[in-house]
């Protein structure tokens, strides 16, 4: 494992970032001083979402990913960049552990606990839920964890969108929750788990109001909105 990598590219990308995006960003003041380990836990609408984490989190994050990403034509880029692969199809403990030894390591892991990319009403933004887990995962790590909401990642599908200050999309971070307590059974696993997904909605009905977007003209109800 190296950041060797990761630097790279962050490097290579960040001055097209910085040129192209006209952000609206909440809550930047929650990650003032953060180090890891910890988490950060997003919605999902496009690959474009961990660019974006990976431009505003000040630690570097080991992104959880699907097998089916991993093992996919751009899976070397994502192994490249410390990606893990998880088994959405069955329980797979291989990658928890492999999660949790890295946080216990100090470094930092990002998630989508959608599970996938989310649309509608399977997006946790309009009641969808999270897949379970993470708050053990949280738990055993002892990492906090950081609630993240993202509107509009899929402006990077146009082409037109890398023009100067013509990418505008929304991105509002929480107060980093503590994990769940090492004598919490199932039940409170789930309340933290429930709490987590309601912080990301409230996160995302802030984004929407200081954007000026009606929630039914949101992006994740709009999913075709890029094609072009």
């Amino acid at each position: 494992m190296s950041d060797l990598f990761y630097n790279v590219v962050y490097g290579i990308c960040w001055p097209g970032f910085v040129i192209c995006h006209k952000p609206t960003a909440l809550g930047l003041d929650h990650l003032k001083g953060l180090e890891g380990p910890l988490m950060v836990a997003s919605n999902h609408t496009s690959p474009y979402d961990i660019a974006i984490l990976m431009y505003y989190m000040p630690v570097k994050i080991d992104f959880v990913s699907t097998t089916e990403i991993i093992n996919s034509r751009a899976g070397w880029l994502y192994r490249m960049c410390n990606a893990m692969p998880l088994d959405q199809s069955k329980p797979d403990p291989k990658t928890v552990r492999d999660i949790v030894a890295r946080l216990k390591q100090g470094r930092s892991v990002g998630v989508f606990p959608e599970g996938a990319l989310s649309f509608q009403d399977k997006s946790v933004l309009h009641g969808g839920s999270l897949v379970p887990g993470i708050g053990g995962i949280a738990r055993l790590g002892k990492a906090p964890m950081i609630p993240c909401a993202i509107e509009d990642s899929l402006t990077f599908a146009r082409w037109s969108a890398w023009f100067p200050n013509q990418a505008r999309y929304g991105i509002a971070f929480g107060e980093p929750m503590p994990p769940p307590d090492k004598r919490s059974g199932p039940e409170g696993l789930r309340r933290y788990e429930a709490e987590l997904a309601d912080r990301i909605r409230g996160l995302h009905r802030d984004l929407l109001e200081e954007m000026g977007i009606p929630e039914d003209q949101c992006a994740t109800r709009r999913r075709h909105a890029y094609r072009e």
